[in-house]
């Protein structure tokens, strides 16, 4: 034990030695006076490697330090390690590009200034995305991004990275002049002397193998190569997987091309949950989908952060409230969150598949508005304030049943304004909230709407018509504390109307807070901060009799169960949740999915995959599993593939939306 960490000490220190020491000794080798060429050369190449292994260096210290899933961040010199196995790959290529004969000199030069100015745009890209989200470069990472296009380019136009830019800029420069300088004239000989002291290092780096799987060019790399695709091997789920997933409450009819068909939403009805009016028509719903909000971040759950959602916590307080604990997202981010919340189902279908794909804008899932539509329920509305065809979840809401779709091009015509956020800020749309319940709240039907809050989206770019915590030193607790001083002022109006009297007001994350690097420093002793984490839910009903607070373990499929349950509402059904008040206490074990993180809390005990197309499951043996173990990592990753596979074949549609394409 102690040779081995002898051993790595000193393979730590030849490594930090790498540029100083292999340059010097080759140039002190051929002495500048007997070989004052090749001494001259090697002094070029001196600088080349130097400044090379600085670049490498910065970015992977970086990733070393904003990756959420970082195998080795308690070794301190892993990124010394891995800066120089890819410095030694950089070098390997300028210099092999240099000795290669019939090459011109202008083109050897062209071609290395572009691979160093396309990997550094690379890398450049990468640590915005990496101080943001906590990931590398992928394509779910990408298409996510590209709504936040405006935000970051605010972000880039600060000191650091436009001093970052700039220098960059510089150093394309001087890596053309020091190319240029290096391959004039004959130096065959000091360049290929210098390939082989390169080549021995990168063998000895290799050797490290272990480096290789936990680069982060890797994880940039590899999520492309094996995006999406799924074969035939996961046709079939293995039976003993089957059992395993029963412990969680995943019951299929696999014999049946519908796999989920269930007789009602539960067994006994809850209490009289409020008025007698409402036995006879339910009441409106409004539920308010808020953006990131993990609870840890609000006072209602979390009184150690202070006084950081005082009108939440106001709200939380209200007798006729019910707060509920212990609720995780299902997946993430808003798109699938949605999904998983409104249609109760754990979603496979990535952020790019959406986007680009539009495979859900054609969904023939059960959700939540068509429902309530079907038992007396009129209007059905949606609002965001960004664009609503972002994600296509004006088309995805549409398949859901809901009659209109809001964004900022419709909601330009009620704000008279500029807007002051991502889109129009939450001060700006609440006061819109309002007011277009109060034009629906005498229709003969009870209405459903349902709005997406903007402001606490990361990368926490505070609003302009938004107002600070205390000193405002920490912009994830003033963001959180802006939007929710603009829900408390439409509680207070909500509180003085109508509808108050005659509706239902839900507060629900869409999913957790993403584990960037300022969620992770406003909360620097919890280092497992992931994707999946207990979230704000709450439920107004006008003289309720719930219990003002549960505890039942649940996550984003048991939503839309739950208010059905409270609404007395009960049917045969295709969903995969249950309510919160039933059944859901007899599965306490949960799941998480999406293409950004695999999730898995089994008996309490929580287990986070990363990016699953970077789960190392090559050794994963489908016919040996054993049904009376703890659900793994790499089999919930076989379960996603097969679920993916199920749902294009549209296996988990509702009962009747291929009966006219004659599926059976």
């Amino acid at each position: 034990m102690f040779l081995d960490e002898f051993l790595d000490h000193v393979f730590t220190l030849l490594q930090v030695l790498y540029i100083g020491a292999s340059f010097g000794l080759l140039e002190f080798l051929f002495l500048r006076k007997k070989y004052p060429e090749q001494a001259v050369a090697l002094a070029r190449l001196l600088g080349l490697g130097g400044f090379v292994f600085l670049v490498v260096g910065l970015y992977q210290a970086f990733s070393y330090t904003f990756y959420v899933y970082e195998e080795a961040r308690h070794i301190h010199n892993i990124f010394v390690k891995r800066s120089v196995l890819v410095s030694s790959v950089w070098m390997i290529f300028f210099l092999t590009l240099q000795i290669i004969p019939f090459f011109r000199r202008k083109l050897k030069v062209f071609l290395s200034v572009s691979f160093f100015a396309l990997c550094s745009l690379v890398l450049f890209v990468d640590a915005f995305i990496l101080y943001y989200s906590g990931l590398h470069i992928t394509p779910t990472a990408m298409a996510h991004a590209t709504g936040a296009v405006a935000i970051i380019a605010k972000s880039f136009f600060q000191p650091v990275p436009m001093a970052a830019a700039i220098a960059l800029v510089v150093a394309f420069w001087g890596v053309y002049r020091l190319l240029l300088a290096i391959s004039q004239g004959n130096r065959f000989l000091s360049q290929l002397i210098f390939l082989v002291a390169a080549l021995c290092v990168l063998v000895a780096c290799v050797m490290r193998y272990d480096l290789y799987f936990t680069l982060p060019e890797r994880l940039v790399l590899r999520p492309f190569v094996h995006h999406s695709e799924v074969n035939s091997d996961y046709s079939e789920l293995p039976e003993a997987l089957q059992k395993k997933l029963e412990r969680f409450g995943i019951f299929y009819n696999y014999q049946d091309f519908y796999l989920i068909s269930r007789d009602d939403m539960y067994t006994d009805a809850l209490p009289k949950v409020s008025r007698k009016e409402f036995q006879k028509q339910h009441p409106n719903i409004i539920i308010l989908f808020l953006e990131s909000f993990s609870s840890r971040l609000t006072s209602v759950y979390n009184q150690e952060i202070g006084n950081v959602t005082p009108n939440m916590k106001r709200f939380s307080e209200h007798p006729d409230v019910t707060v509920f604990h212990n609720y995780y997202n299902a997946s993430t981010p808003t798109a699938t969150g949605l999904l998983s919340l409104l249609c109760s189902h754990y979603p496979t279908t990535s952020h790019v598949e959406i986007e680009t794909k539009g495979i859900l804008s054609g969904h023939r899932l059960e959700c939540l508005p068509e429902i309530l539509k079907q038992h007396g329920y009129g209007y059905a509305g949606y609002m965001t304030s960004v664009e609503k065809d972002y994600g296509n979840k004006n088309r995805m809401f549409v398949n859901m049943g809901v009659d209109d779709v809001l964004g900022t091009q419709e909601m330009s015509a009620y704000i008279q304004e500029d807007a002051k956020s991502w889109g129009y800020s939450d001060h700006q749309m609440f006061p819109e909230i309002f007011k277009f319940a109060q034009q629906h709240a005498h229709d003969e039907r009870p209405f459903l709407m349902m709005y997406s809050t903007v402001d606490t989206h990361p990368p926490y770019a505070f609003p302009k018509d938004g107002h600070r915590l205390d000193d405002g030193s920490d912009d994830v607790f003033d963001t959180f504390y802006s939007t929710d001083e603009a829900f408390g002022e439409f509680w207070d109006d909500f509180r003085k109307s109508d509808l108050a009297q005659n509706s239902m007001l839900v507060l629900v994350a869409d999913h957790a807070a993403f584990p960037s690097q300022p969620v992770r420093k406003a909360f620097p002793e919890d280092l497992d901060l992931s994707y999946y984490d207990q979230n704000v839910f709450m439920t107004y009903i006008p003289s309720s009799t719930l219990d003002n607070e549960v505890y039942t373990r649940a996550n984003g499929v048991d939503f839309t169960p739950t208010l059905l349950h409270m609404l007395g509402i009960n049917e045969s059904h295709s969903l995969e949740g249950y309510s919160i008040f039933e059944a859901r206490r007899e599965y306490p074990n949960l799941l998480g999915m999406h293409d950004l993180d695999l999730y898995i809390n089994e008996d309490g005990q929580e287990s986070i995959s990363g990016v699953p197309g970077l789960l190392d499951c090559d050794g994963f043996d489908k016919n040996a599993i054993e049904a009376d173990l703890p659900l793994t990592l790499c089999e919930l990753h076989f379960f996603y593939n097969w679920k993916k596979l199920q749902f294009q074949k549209g296996r988990f549609w509702k009962h009747t939306a291929y009966q006219a394409r004659g599926a059976s």
